[in-house]
């Protein structure tokens, strides 16, 4: 992946709270840290038990949970979903398996997984 595509997968979703209220930041942030903070400590026992190598990242520090995943892409997208789903449950379930769908594609393709 190219370095200038990561760099925006980072970046570009932090730009994107200007266009969301003070007040739904306020509200949806905590949710996306508890989100964010469980998806670090998977992806920390995930590279400890050598689940999964990532193929690109930021820093030479970041290859076990990847900045633009985990910290931009993730945390800000996290709050956008809840944003547009809160109090649609069926929405959600939808959005989220849409999500995941994609992302999995994503994991399917840039991730050497480890072999025993």
């Amino acid at each position: 992946m190219d370095k200038l595509l990561i760099w925006a997968l980072f970046i570009l979703p932090w730009l994107s709270l200007i266009f969301m209220n003070h007040s739904s930041i306020r509200r949806y942030m905590p949710v996306a840290f508890l989100a964010t903070i469980i998806n670090t400590i998977i992806a920390q026992i995930a590279w400890f038990h050598h689940w999964w190598k990532f193929n690109e990242s930021l820093f030479y520090w970041d290859k076990i949970a990847p900045l633009f995943t985990v910290y931009g892409v993730f945390l800000i997208g996290t709050m956008w979903i809840f944003y547009f789903t809160f109090n649609k449950f069926w929405i959600y379930m939808l959005v989220n398996a849409v999500i995941d769908f994609f992302l999995w594609l994503y994991f399917f393709k840039n991730i050497k997984y480890a072999r025993n």
